[in-house]
């Protein structure tokens, strides 16, 4: 009997494995329970498809923020460095820009106050009564000759090169300097100190 029993007890942990045909309903046959149990496994396999679906759709979104972020970020450093560049290039070309229009103006005002300092200090040698000998190049001498007035008759005006007008009393030489102070603007206006 013991034997028997041994044997039972397998059996009955198969019994227990098998489905349930029990909780057929009423009149069902086995097909119909095959078929039911087909839709309730596409049913169930529909919605385990629609959570891994969910799944790989919030797993997609997720790398997609992070390579969004990291695109961003070197797109920003890109731009930012195009942004530095353009704005260092403006600043050179606006540079050269403002060099050019504003050089013949300095240049203007420079000859002007250069003049004006030469020309006060003939006026200073005129009043003193001495005999003044004035050379340089002839466009600067008729315009300083200009400004003399009644002081000319003892002032000589002599006709030569170079940029400079030079006045000699006796042995001293005053100079105009404009040389000195064309030198002094030509690092301004971009030039590399080589002739003009």
């Amino acid at each position: 009997m013991q034997m028997r029993a041994a044997h039972e007890a397998p059996v009955a942990r198969l019994a227990k494995s098998l489905p349930d045909f029990s909780s057929r309903r009423a009149g069902e046959t086995i097909d119909d329970a095959f078929e039911r149990g087909r839709a309730e496994g596409r049913a169930e396999a529909a919605v385990e498809a629609l959570r891994e679906r969910e799944r790989l759709e919030e797993a997609f979104e997720a790398r997609l923020a992070v390579v969004r972020r990291a695109v961003a970020g070197e797109a920003g450093a890109r731009l930012s460095a195009e942004i530095a560049a353009a704005n260092e290039a403006l600043r050179r070309e606006l540079e050269v820009e403002l060099v050019r229009v504003l050089a013949p103006i300095a240049g203007a005002a420079v000859r002007t106050r250069a003049m004006a300092a030469f020309g006060e200090a003939v006026r200073k040698l005129v009043e003193g009564g001495e005999a003044i000998e004035i050379s340089g190049p002839s466009g600067l001498l008729e315009a300083f000759a200009a400004g003399l007035g009644s002081a000319r008759g003892s002032v000589t005006l002599t006709a030569g090169d170079g940029e400079e007008l030079s006045a000699r009393v006796g042995r001293t030489r005053i100079t105009s300097r404009l040389e000195a102070w064309a030198n002094a603007l030509r690092p301004i206006a971009g030039e590399d100190g080589g002739g003009r």
